[in-house]
């Protein structure tokens, strides 16, 4: 059956020609009525559609956005699912210049366990240098990171309106060979906007062309 199935989801991007990935991990909610099987496209739908406006606002025109990719990885063995932005869909936050791709904008995913395993980040790109101050997001910045935490809460966070729930993944404890040990999620409880512009090394311009 479909319900507690768990998915890993890539919402693929693209700055300065160097790609941008957001990795997510989502469980479909007990009692789900979506259907039974694999529910990866229907996913990829619901969260491309559902997060559009608010992801593409924190970003200048500078930020294209590809697709969100879906795959089921409990249980293991479907391959992934895209559902694709139209060609050349750009962020929405202005034209001009746009920060370099490995400073970043982060969120904090919580849930009500703690450790290290139990909690997640979400590294965004793709915002205009000129809403910052002194290491800090300015509150133009912090407003849109807002915006967008408040959908994925409302969506997919604990009393979410969507079939299913946002998580955290620990590759630790899942295991590093499938079947991976589907107590390796744990849904979110908040999501938490960090105001400090922090570091993603691996989006160094040329990673991923």
């Amino acid at each position: 059956m479909a319900a507690l199935d768990v998915y890993r989801v890539v919402i693929r991007q693209r700055l300065f020609g160097s790609e941008v990935d957001n990795v997510l991990w989502f469980r479909e909610r007990a009692g789900s009525s979506v259907g039974s099987g694999n529910n990866s496209a229907t996913l990829a739908n619901n969260i491309r559609t559902g997060i559009d406006t608010t992801f593409r606002a924190m970003t200048t025109t500078s930020h294209f956005y590809e697709a969100v990719q879906a795959t089921r990885m409990v249980p293991y063995g479907d391959g992934p699912v895209e559902d694709a932005w139209t060609a050349g869909t750009a962020g929405t936050a202005g034209s001009g210049a746009t920060i370099h791709p490995a400073s970043a904008g982060v969120l904090t995913l919580y849930t009500s366990k703690i450790g290290r395993s139990r909690r997640g980040r979400i590294y965004l790109a793709g915002f205009n240098p000129g809403n910052t101050a002194s290491g800090l997001w300015s509150s133009t910045s912090l407003t849109a990171m807002g915006n967008f935490s408040a959908v994925l809460t409302t969506r997919y966070g604990p009393s979410g309106t969507q079939s299913w729930e946002l998580g955290v993944w620990s590759k630790k404890i899942a295991g590093a060979t499938p079947p991976f040990d589907s107590t390796a999620f744990e849904p979110i409880t908040s999501i938490a906007v960090r105001a400090q512009i922090r570091s993603q090394r691996r989006r160094q311009v040329g990673v991923g062309r």
